[in-house]
């Protein structure tokens, strides 16, 4: 009788061949060692100075919300947004109580969803009150580029962690800050693993380069000098506002 592995192992040998079956293969073996991992961590009792959430952005939610009522169809609506911060954990009431679960919420007259008004919500988040004595924060998230997989992010990360304080509480105008990506293509270019291929990415205080995994089943991270030469040189600047006021 042949067992999951067995079949599995006689699926890649008889998908060499094709580079789509191929693929596909190394998704599924990657999608499920995030899963693995995702429960790993939900099944932790964490100590206090972590923070391990799952976020997630909610579909568009179009207000007011007016279910059946055919003629709001045809009327224009305000767009809202809602990323959502999940505590993570064994101790998940207790956790609650110390580290409630956040929703950080905003409209299309302060903000849009894209790489840089996402990345000020992740930002709002991590400098929330709950988090001030936290020291390591970890981030479950989807695999979506344009979203949580940027330039954008990863640069504020690294800036944000090497930030002696922080002040943000909730997003609003002036929290949604025009951040963009501090990248060098010429260092990018000289490197093997591309930002696709990253699953785990860790931004390390007292450092200015990036460390990542390229398979949850790696014991240690790789490490990419990612700045360009006067953002490494320089002390990293927070920026200026996105919008000089709201819509």
């Amino acid at each position: 009788m042949n067992t999951e592995s067995d079949e599995q192992t006689n699926a890649q040998n008889q998908a060499t061949d094709c580079p789509e079956c191929m693929a596909w293969i190394k998704h599924k073996k990657a999608a499920n060692s995030a899963r693995r991992h995702y429960k790993e961590d939900s099944g932790k009792d964490w100590p206090d100075d972590w923070s391990v959430q799952s976020a997630d952005l909610q579909k568009l939610v179009m207000l007011p919300r007016l279910p059946g009522n055919k003629t709001a169809i045809f009327t224009k609506r305000l767009v809202a947004y809602h990323e959502t911060f999940a505590t993570v954990g064994t101790q998940s009431k207790q956790m609650i109580k110390k580290k409630p679960t956040l929703s950080v919420v905003w409209h299309e007259g302060i903000a849009g969803r894209n790489a840089e008004e996402i990345t000020s919500a992740f930002i709002t988040a991590l400098t929330h009150d709950t988090e001030r004595d936290i020291k390591n924060a970890v981030i479950q998230a989807d695999d979506c580029t344009a979203q949580n997989k940027n330039w954008s992010l990863l640069s504020s990360l690294v800036t944000l962690v090497n930030k002696s304080s922080n002040e943000i509480i909730r997003l609003e105008n002036k929290n949604v800050l025009a951040r963009k990506g501090g990248q060098s293509q010429s260092k990018l270019t000289q490197t093997v693993s591309k930002l696709a291929e990253m699953v785990e990415i860790q931004a390390r205080r007292g450092s200015k380069d990036l460390f990542f995994k390229t398979s949850h089943d790696d014991t240690d991270h790789c490490k990419r000098d990612f700045l360009k030469k006067n953002l490494k040189k320089n002390k990293l600047q927070i920026p200026a506002c996105l919008r000089e006021k709201d819509k």
